[in-house]
């Protein structure tokens, strides 16, 4: 069921949203089309960037006066983090865009303009100078800063973090009967997208990385050729695939474990804040945007009880609304794409609970310290292997890799070996010959 935002009752004082990318280019090998992509690969396109700037807008229409944001930004109302991706850094900044539109900031006075210059000779810039007048800059646009962090240092918005995770994903996905399952389930499927590309002996875990393709050019009103008729199944046999990477508790709970840590805080901080009427010293946001991938929202998500039926499409929104009543009791609202959902296990079966039976259940979807201790980075090698796309091309990376390694080992011990041995047996000498004139002089 659709909910009203906000009523007359209960007035929202802190919103947190998970979003994924928007419309994007394909993230993998794409053998459907040969478009040339505005960005290139793996990057936004057109179609994204609108998708964010309404989610942002839509955010501006339903909350920016419910919770007192300010039309201009205010880094005491608003905290924004992204994944270090292109796509959803582009994402963030369209979505800011509607959210604090330009023109709002006040122009500069003379005198102020007059110093706002860069240091040194102006000369070459001296009739853009004029031009800008008093203006920060053309249309006053709004700045707005977007956190991010190192993959294999995120552990709020990434899996890379964490070696555990990538093992705990590659050990579901590649269980011998669900392979062998699936593999039948979608045969018709698989072997007709075999047949368009001319590979019959792929597997799956090697048809898997193109059905990102698929769908990406699909959704960006790209022809697909004959596997429109087998599309439904594919994206069947993506979500199969997708669901079954994310299979095992203990990896939805040591990647989800970041954003939930840092929802329990902003909430609890909401509160405190709205009881006292002061902001406190470290944490005092009234709205916190996350921009993360596909993964991100599905593993979290599905990690606090959201029954997903499809890879989440493109701009979906997650959404923690936390209200007050007007006898001042705190309530909580969870939404999927401005649908309020029910999550397993929390709220007693409700749309919404209290503020002290949400925490509770968020506290109890955290991994001990013990799940996550061990949790170290992924080498480059194990991120080549994650993000290279065919299969095979993995086992034969390493053994290559370890192949070189040895001889390269084997060379320097021997010549190792070889020198010392010349130097014990005193046959090594060194001969220095200085001529003048083509006469050999003596040192």
């Amino acid at each position: 069921c659709l909910v009203s935002i906000t009523t007359a009752e209960n007035k929202p004082i802190f919103l947190a949203q998970l979003t994924n990318e928007g419309a994007r280019s394909n993230n993998g090998p794409n053998p459907i089309s040969t478009k040339t992509w505005e960005f290139g690969d793996n990057e936004i396109t057109s179609m994204g960037l609108r998708q964010h700037y309404l989610v942002g807008y839509d955010l501006k229409v339903n909350y920016a006066n419910a919770l007192g944001l300010q039309s201009i930004y205010s880094p005491w109302q608003l905290y924004v983090r992204s994944s270090n991706h292109n796509v959803t850094l582009m994402g963030a900044q369209s979505e800011l865009e509607a959210l604090y539109p330009p023109d709002l900031r006040p122009d500069l006075t003379a005198d102020q303009a007059s110093i706002a210059v860069p240091p040194g000779d102006n000369t070459l810039i001296q009739d853009d100078i004029k031009a800008l007048a008093n203006k920060i800059m053309p249309r006053n646009f709004q700045t707005v800063p977007i956190h991010s962090m190192d993959f294999d240092k995120d552990s709020v918005l990434s899996h890379q973090w964490c070696s555990r995770i990538h093992q705990l994903t590659t050990t579901s996905v590649n269980d011998t009967k669900w392979s062998l399952d699936t593999e039948t389930k979608y045969k018709n499927a698989l072997d007709a997208f075999k047949a368009f590309v001319q590979k019959p002996d792929l597997t799956i875990h090697q048809v898997y990385p193109y059905m990102d393709a698929i769908y990406a050019t699909k959704f960006n009103l790209d022809s697909i050729g004959k596997l429109e008729d087998v599309y439904p199944d594919l994206m069947k046999f993506r979500f199969d695939y997708f669901q079954q990477l994310w299979s095992t508790e203990e990896s939805r709970l040591i990647y989800s474990n970041g954003f939930i840590t840092e929802l329990i805080r902003y909430m609890n901080d909401a509160k405190t804040q709205y009881e006292n009427n002061k902001l406190s010293d470290y944490f005092r946001y009234k709205l916190s945007l996350y921009f993360g991938t596909s993964e991100s929202l599905y593993v979290i998500s599905k990690h606090l009880g959201y029954l997903h039926t499809q890879v989440p499409s493109f701009s979906s929104q997650f959404l923690v609304q936390m209200d007050i009543d007007a006898d001042k009791n705190y309530w909580v609202t969870v939404l999927y794409n401005k649908e309020a959902i029910k999550l397993q296990g929390a709220c007693a079966g409700n749309v919404t609970c209290s503020y002290g039976q949400f925490v509770s259940f968020l506290k109890s979807k955290l991994a001990n310290p013990g799940t996550i201790k061990d949790c170290k980075p992924l080498t480059p090698m194990n991120m080549l292997m994650l993000d290279s796309q065919p299969a095979e091309d993995h086992t034969n990376l390493v053994m290559i890799s370890v192949i070189i390694c040895a001889i390269i080992a084997i060379i320097a011990f021997a010549l190792t070996f070889f020198v010392l041995n010349k130097i014990r047996k005193g046959k090594t000498h060194s001969y220095v010959q200085v001529r003048s004139n083509d006469t050999l002089l003596s040192l």
